[in-house]
């Protein structure tokens, strides 16, 4: 092997979402890219399995932002990608099920409310206070992002009190604060599984966010999430960035301040004037053994907590499920009507058995994609769980886990299938054809994080906006993305990678200017010099 460092502009460390947005925004920029990814595919969550001709994905089940102008296609334009999307059922592409309720979130802020005030005629006036609060926050959302000048921030201003009211509150104490009626607190909860927090812990603006979010509509990939990431690797390849998989990075190096460049486990060195990491934060940080000489952030590596983890059930099924009346939609099923009680047994590392669970069908949300083969359907099942049942499997090598592992995996899925059976009645006959479960441990595999998390931090109010990590770092050079910084989910990831790539730009620039100009003193110096020297 050749030892001798290379050298980059841009190192950029794991080829998540935010990753991956990162690199190409630096790269079409005309730098140097290195991109290093520890497992063997590039793309994360954005990365899709194959079984016996089933593609399955394993993070992506929709997005939000992807109609034409949408924040998340201007990136993608901006990047010139082109990732096209199936836009899913305007009048119902989320189904939240409760014990003898349900109720389905579509496009549009005013299809909902109405939808609410139909089935809650005796809160109407505090749901027209609710989505009052919604469209204040959104607005606030808005022009705090657009401030560039007096005027701008006087705008911006006049929506502030509404974020500084609730940014320290949960989504349940929001709620109270509006509504007595419980099953319709219920359904605005609804969808707090895409940030993976009960209403009693997750913060209340990030989840008036992420309703924000779908209610302008909800989006599949065309092709799956292997679309995204594939249109990612070509752009990268076209602009002549290296590509590494199977190349975990083990250290950052840096001196009085400034980062150097990134050593790999297996002892290559890539010399960068800025490094950009997908990875953890707090794993970021241990790299470059930052804990070590700041208190401030060893403190808060102590005190952050992460996310939950996910138990996925991936079914390859010979059936024909055009008939099925969720079509394109995704139900989230409860046996509670109090999700926080739900959760308190995720919490409490109990295993789940159904009845907490999301399910969706991929190949109804995209037909063409040739996910399955002719007269199949793919059926995905996911529910949250705890670290701790799965944590002596941590850091063993996927597919060969022993005995125990696999029985455990059987126990959980097989209870989850039975309850998804009220919604795919196929799946209690004989034809699965294919039957895959991931846990904690496998996202801890291929992901590379402490905990098999899927969110980042957890959500709560305190490890939100400028309470969770900042793109940039105490060390000059290093940049972060990732559900670490913005949340969590494909537009927030892309988003912060997006915001990484451009404070690189800035930064590199910014480095050969003062390099310019001291290279232009150097020489007035030596002119002047020359001009004093008798010879």
């Amino acid at each position: 092997m050749n030892d001798s460092p290379r050298r980059f502009d841009v190192a950029v460390i794991g080829s998540g979402a935010g990753g991956l947005t990162a690199a190409l925004t630096v790269a079409r920029r005309g730098y140097s890219v290195v991109l290093l990814e520890a497992a063997q595919q590039f793309g994360g969550y954005l990365n899709p399995f194959a079984r016996k001709k089933f593609v399955f994905d394993t993070g992506v089940h929709y997005v939000g932002e992807g109609f034409e102008g949408g924040s998340l296609q201007r990136i993608y334009r901006s990047l010139e990608l082109d990732v096209k999307f199936n836009e899913l059922n305007p009048d119902g592409f989320d189904w939240y099920v409760f014990p003898g309720y349900q109720i389905k979130l579509g496009k549009g802020i005013e299809r909902f409310c109405q939808r609410l005030k139909d089935d809650f005629p005796h809160e109407t006036s505090a749901i027209d206070r609710f989505f009052a609060l919604l469209k204040e926050v959104e607005a606030a959302f808005r022009t705090v992002g657009r401030v560039r000048d007096l005027r701008s921030g006087w705008e911006a201003a006049k929506h502030l009190p509404a974020l500084l009211r609730w940014r320290n509150a949960t989504f349940a104490e929001l709620l109270d604060h509006y509504f007595d009626d419980k099953l319709l607190k219920c359904a605005l909860s609804g969808p707090c599984g895409d940030l993976g927090l009960p209403p009693g812990r997750i913060s209340a603006l990030y989840h008036i966010g992420l309703l924000l979010h779908y209610l302008k509509g909800a989006f599949y990939p065309r092709g799956g999430s292997g679309s995204i990431r594939d249109a990612y690797v070509e752009a990268l390849q076209a602009k002549g960035a290296l590509l590494k998989r199977n190349t975990a990075v083990e250290s950052l190096l840096h001196s009085h301040g400034r980062v150097n460049g990134v050593r790999t486990q297996s002892g290559e060195t890539f010399l960068a004037n800025v490094v950009i990491s997908n990875a953890e934060a707090v794993a970021t940080f241990k790299m470059a053994d930052l804990h070590s000489h700041n208190r401030r952030i060893a403190r808060r590596i102590r005190r952050i907590e992460p996310s939950y983890g996910s138990f996925m059930v991936f079914l390859g099924l010979k059936a024909n499920l055009s008939n099925n009346p969720i079509q394109d939609a995704n139900v989230w099923h409860y046996d509670d009507r109090d999700i926080d009680r739900l959760y308190a047994r995720v919490e409490n590392g109990e295993l789940p058995s159904g009845e907490m669970m999301f399910i969706t069908i991929p190949t109804l949300k995209d037909p063409q994609g040739n996910k399955a083969p002719s007269g199949h359907h793919i059926v995905e099942i996911v529910t949250l769980v705890a670290a701790q049942p799965f944590a002596r499997w941590f850091g063993q090598r996927t597919m060969k886990r022993d005995q125990d592992y696999n029985d455990l995996k059987r126990r959980i899925a097989d209870p989850l299938i039975e309850r998804a059976a009220l919604y795919v009645p196929e799946l209690r006959s004989e034809e699965i054809v294919v039957r895959e479960s991931s846990t904690p441990a496998t996202n801890s595999h291929y992901i590379h994080n402490r905990s098999g998390a899927i969110y980042g931090p957890a959500h709560t109010p305190n490890q939100v906006f400028f309470r969770r990590f900042a793109p940039t770092t105490p060390l000059e050079g290093l940049l972060l993305c990732g559900s670490s910084v913005l949340g969590a989910g494909v537009a927030p990831c892309t988003h912060s990678g997006y915001v990484a790539g451009k404070l690189a730009d800035h930064y590199l620039q910014r480095r050969a200017t003062l390099r310019g100009r001291a290279i232009t003193d150097l020489r007035v110096a030596a002119r002047r010099l020359r001009q004093q020297l008798p010879w």
